[in-house]
């Protein structure tokens, strides 16, 4: 996506799709969470996003579009970043699986 949109971002909420997955010590799937991330900064091709749990710093290159949350037309700039990676939380970090595409 393209960095100059994204920098119009900063200090917006988003929630991202796929939703993240949860992963437990126990390596079992947890529920799922639809968390709204700040978009904190965009700097160095790198989108900095954060939750009431966690830091994500993500490259630019995995965020795929920005789509506006139709449902909640009066919260201002809050949307959806469309992801072609599935963020997975554990409790070890938060890592990148990038998403097999259709061919």
């Amino acid at each position: 996506m393209n960095l100059k949109e994204l920098k119009k971002l900063v200090n917006s909420p988003v929630r991202l799709r796929p939703v993240p997955v949860r992963i437990s010590k126990k390596h079992r799937i947890l529920e799922e969470r639809d968390d709204d991330w700040l978009v904190v900064n965009v700097e160095n091709k790198v989108v900095k996003l954060q939750s009431p749990n966690y830091v994500l710093p993500l490259p630019a290159t995995v965020i795929h579009q920005y789509n506006v949350d139709l449902q909640e037309p009066m919260r201002a700039k809050r949307g959806f970043f469309l992801l072609e990676s599935q963020v997975l939380i554990t409790d070890q970090g938060i890592k990148l699986e990038p998403i097999p595409r259709n061919r």
